[in-house]
Parts: structure tokens; C-alpha cells; sequence
């Protein structure tokens, strides 16, 4: 993957630098130059971006070929015109023969992409005979237009001997005708399989189809005005807008997809294209700059051109580093924005756990660093506490409240309200979990979910001893509530034993008084009973 990217900016600064020198271009190409410049760049980098984070789906390694062919192409084809104009290069018919097949590895590859878009293979079985049609036609094309011709015309009355050139091939003209009407049957397919794959399609499916079934659209509606008015005066101008269209319609439309739909993680995607585009930029730039500021220098140094060419290139290349560095910057700031990277929300995770904050403030503290992190709607940390999982804290603080779940064995349950959750572990025992809530714009990817397995493993310790301060804490409630327990016994037994003998006892003592004056006996026994009861 890093050779394609290092091939692709090899190809585009080629391709930039012999452009800049043909005498045979003009001030109208430089629209054309910066529509396939902008074009490429995002066919590259998504393609290559893509390919990085699922190598098992061709689209990206498909996007990839189409940005890396037609820059070889260009990059090959400005090479044979300098050499044929103003500068004596070598091997110019090796060179345009390579450009004959990259041009149609990009064909082939854009149209096999809409056929296996999104998920990587086609909408049924029977679809498959579109890329055997498809191979079978960039075949013929091989063959006819690196084979066949006597010579390669590489410019407007410009042209190289193909040494590849097969003599006995020469008569089947009908190669060509052959492989025309092959890809074209194979484009048309690959479009209604496209058009079938969304009518068939539901939910995210549907929605990243839609936007290539509409970039495709676009691209076809521009391709029949250019036909319509070709040869007028807005002839190019259609052209410039078909070519855009296809250019950047097509991957703008698939990072769309990608952006909105979750084809696959969003902001690996974009950062590693936005690094690519920038080094691209940037090496594009410093080239420039060492070409400009340094030509006289390295002409003093090196008399002979091929020797000041290379002492530009080292020059470059020893700028190449900084400048990945520089880009790798500039697109964390454009990617993340204000947000932490997953790095730096981790080494804050780190930091937040590691000062001296109170036990009620910690836990809060660390749901705030997992919302904020993972860009999420609302964040929990739950505690494994008494055969249940209870919501320790809550980020933001307004969010609604949820129940506690009881415990399933050594497992995570499903937690209310939790679109992700990861488990808390400490030395293998489970003591709780963080969840969090995704936006409905902006659904958590396997990128941020990672980083929330990161956060959970640094979360062990602390919650840990969190666990343990709320069973003391648990424990001390037991405790006082035994005590009030024991107090509430002893009331009980003082008010319903002593106290109502008592009472009888006071009873007693009035009827005997009541009884001496009336019957002394009685009154005698009574006070027998009553020193016998007290």
C-alpha cells in the first residue's frame, strides 16, 4: 500500500513537472490540469485510505488503480512529448506502450468499482458475466492499442515507434471495434447493476448507493451534452464538466458514503486522504521551490542537466519527511478540529486518572474525557456492585437517568440505553463497563470503539477502588442500620416488658390503697402479690 502511494506522488509530480514544461500546452489546458489534478488526488487517496482500513473489499484497492493509472498515464504521455520536443529522454517508446495500458487499467477499474460497489462483489451471481465481459474487453484493448500500431501518436502531429509492435496482428482491425463494444456493454452493466442494487437495497445500503447512483447519473448526463455539442463553442467547456464530474463526482460521491453511512470508518478515511493530498501539495510545492530558488546553484554544480535533475530530486527527498510530518499535523487539526486524537484522548484519559481527585469526582471526570473522546451523545461508566451494574456517573450531567441491570455470571449485560459498551476488567475480574450514546448524525465506528477498549483498560484500577470505597461505604451503612436496628428492639422491648408492669404494678398499688380502710385482708394479700411481681 505505502509503494502505491509513493508510486502515486511519484506519477503526479512527474506528471506536474513535464506539464509545466510543455511548450505544446497552452493557458486554456490549465482548467483540464486542475480538475484531473483535484480528481486523482481524491480517487488515490480514498482509494488507498479505504484499502488500508478493509483490504478485503476491492473498491479501494479498484480506486486506487484508477488514480494510480491515469497519473501514470499522464506522467508517461508528457514524458514521450518532451522527449519528442525539447528534451533528448530515452526509452520514449517503452514509455508510451506502458501509457497505452495504464489508460486502460483506470477504465476498467472505474467501471468494475460501480459493478461490486459497496460491498465488494456483485448484486447476484448472474452479474458476474459483466466483469468477464469487462476483462474479456480490456483484453482486446491491450492488445489493440499496445500491440498493433506501427507507431504510437503521442501529441498532435507527434509520433514514436511502438517496439512492442506484433506484425502479425497487424490485420485484425477488428480488435479495436471488438474491444469498444465490449467495455461499453460491460459500463452499461456495471450501471444497471448499480440501478438494481439500490432498488433491491434497504437502509445504509440504500443511502450510500443513492450518492454514486447519482454521481453516475450526473456523469452520464454531462457525457450525452458533450456529444450533443461537440464541435461548438461550448464543446470544451462540457468536456471540462464530464470530466469533473467522473473525476471528482465519483469518489466525492463515495466519500460521502463514507462520511454519512459508515462504509467503513470515517476518520481514518479522511485523515490518511487529507495526508495524501497535503504531501502531495506540499512535495508539489518544495519541488518548485527547489527548482526555483536552487537552479543556478545546481547548474554551477552540476553542468550537465541529468546530474542537476538529480541533485534536485535528493534535494526534495531529503525534504520529504518533514513535510509527511507537517502534513500528518495539518490533518489532525483538519480531521479532529478541536477534539483530541485518539492518542491524545488517551494520554489525557492517563493523566485525568493519575491526579488526586476525590473518589465522587473521579468517575464523573472520566465519563466526561469517554463522551468527549469519542464524540458521543451521552457517556456512562457503570459499576458492578451487589449482583447489579449501576450507573456511576453520567456525561452530560443532564442526561436521563437509567435502572440498573442485574448481573449475568462473568458477562456484559445489555445496558439501558447504550448504543456501544465495553467491559471494565482488573486482573481478570469484571467490576463494570462504559457506554456511550451515539449522535444520530455521527454513529460510533470500530475506530472509536477501539479507543474506548483503550480508555476501559486504563479504567481497571480506578474502578477498582471506587468499588472498594462504595463497600465501605455499604458496609458502614449496614452497620449504623444494625445499630438503629438494635436500639429500635430495645425501645420495643422496654415499651411492651418493664414499662407496661410497670404500669399494672401502679394500677395494684391505687386498689390496695383503696381496700386497707374496707377489707384489711384483702388489702394484705394484694400487698403480698405486689412485692412478689416487683
Amino acid at each position: 500500500m505505502r509503494v502505491l502511494g509513493a508510486i502515486a506522488i511519484v506519477a503526479f509530480a512527474a506528471a506536474l513537472g513535464f506539464t509545466l514544461g510543455d511548450a505544446t500546452s497552452s493557458a486554456d489546458d490549465v482548467p483540464f490540469i486542475v480538475i484531473m489534478s483535484i480528481g486523482l488526488t481524491l480517487f488515490t487517496g480514498i482509494g488507498l485510505a479505504i484499502a488500508s482500513k478493509a483490504p478485503h473489499n476491492p473498491i479501494g484497492w479498484l480506486y486506487a488503480a484508477v488514480g494510480v493509472g491515469m497519473l501514470t498515464t499522464i506522467a508517461t504521455n508528457e514524458y514521450a512529448i518532451r522527449g519528442l520536443t525539447d528534451l533528448d529522454l530515452p526509452w520514449v517508446g517503452y514509455v508510451q506502450f506502458f501509457s497505452s495500458i495504464a489508460i486502460v487499467i483506470a477504465a476498467g477499474a472505474i467501471i468494475l468499482a460501480l459493478l461490486l460497489f459497496p460491498s465488494g462483489t456483485p448484486p447476484s451471481p448472474r452479474w458476474r458475466a459483466v466483469g468477464w465481459l469487462l476483462a474479456l474487453g480490456c483484453a482486446f484493448a491491450v492488445v489493440a492499442g499496445s500491440l498493433q500500431p506501427v507507431l504510437f501518436e503521442v501529441g498532435e502531429a507527434l509520433f514514436v515507434p511502438n517496439p512492442f509492435h506484433v506484425s502479425a496482428i497487424e490485420s485484425f482491425t477488428w480488435l479495436g471495434l471488438a474491444a469498444t463494444l465490449l467495455i461499453l456493454s460491460a459500463a452499461l452493466g456495471a450501471v444497471a447493476s448499480l440501478t438494481v442494487r439500490y432498488w433491491r437495497s434497504r437502509g445504509e445500503e440504500r443511502q450510500q448507493v443513492r450518492w454514486l447512483v447519482f454521481a453516475v447519473a450526473l456523469a452520464i448526463a454531462t457525457l450525452l451534452v458533450t456529444l450533443a455539442i461537440s464541435g461548438t463553442r461550448f464543446g470544451d467547456i462540457a468536456f471540462l464538466v464530464f470530466t469533473a464530474s467522473i473525476l471528482v463526482g465519483l469518489p466525492a460521491a463515495t466519500a460521502v458514503a463514507v462520511l454519512r453511512y459508515r462504509l467503513y470508518d470515517l476518520d481514518l478515511v479522511i485523515k490518511k486522504t487529507v495526508i495524501f493530498a497535503i504531501t502531495v501539495v506540499l512535495v508539489m510545492i518544495a519541488g518548485v521551490g527547489v527548482l526555483l530558488a536552487l537552479s543556478s546553484p545546481l547548474t554551477d554544480i552540476a553542468p550537465d542537466e541529468t546530474q542537476a535533475v538529480g541533485l534536485t530530486g535528493l534535494a526534495i527527498g531529503a525534504l520529504s519527511w518533514p513535510l509527511w510530518r507537517l502534513a500528518r499535523r495539518i490533518g489532525d487539526r483538519l480531521v479532529y478540529g478541536g477534539r483530541a486524537t485518539p492518542y491524545e484522548a488517551l494520554t489525557e484519559f492517563s493523566d485525568r486518572l493519575s491526579e488526586t481527585y476525590a473518589t465522587d469526582d473521579v468517575v464523573p471526570r472520566m465519563a466526561a474525557v469517554l463522551g468527549q473522546s469519542v464524540r458521543a451523545a451521552e457517556a456512562r461508566v457503570w459499576l458492578r456492585l451487589g449482583g447489579r451494574f449501576q450507573p456511576a456517573a453520567v456525561w452530560p450531567a443532564d442526561a436521563a437517568p437509567v435502572r440498573s441491570v442485574p448481573t449475568l455470571g462473568d458477562s456484559l449485560p445489555d445496558l439501558p440505553g447504550a448504543d456501544r459498551a465495553v467491559e471494565v476488567r482488573h486482573r481478570g475480574e469484571l467490576l463494570g463497563a462504559l457506554s456511550v450514546v451515539s449522535r444520530a448524525n455521527d454513529p460510533i465506528g470500530s475506530e472509536r470503539t477501539r479507543l474506548m477498549r483503550d480508555l476501559a483498560a486504563q479504567a481497571g484500577l480506578v474502578l477498582r477502588n471506587v468499588r472498594l470505597i462504595e463497600e465501605l461505604r455499604a458496609s458502614r451503612q449496614r452497620l449504623v442500620a444494625a445499630q438503629d436496628e438494635e436500639r429500635r428492639k430495645l425501645e420495643r422491648n422496654i415499651h411492651d416488658g418493664a414499662q407496661q408492669q410497670l404500669v399494672a404494678l401502679g394500677v395494684k398499688l391505687r386498689l390496695t390503697d383503696s381496700l386497707i380502710d374496707r377489707d384489711p385482708a384483702k388489702a394484705h394479700e394484694m400487698m403480698a402479690q405486689l412485692q412478689t411481681e416487683t
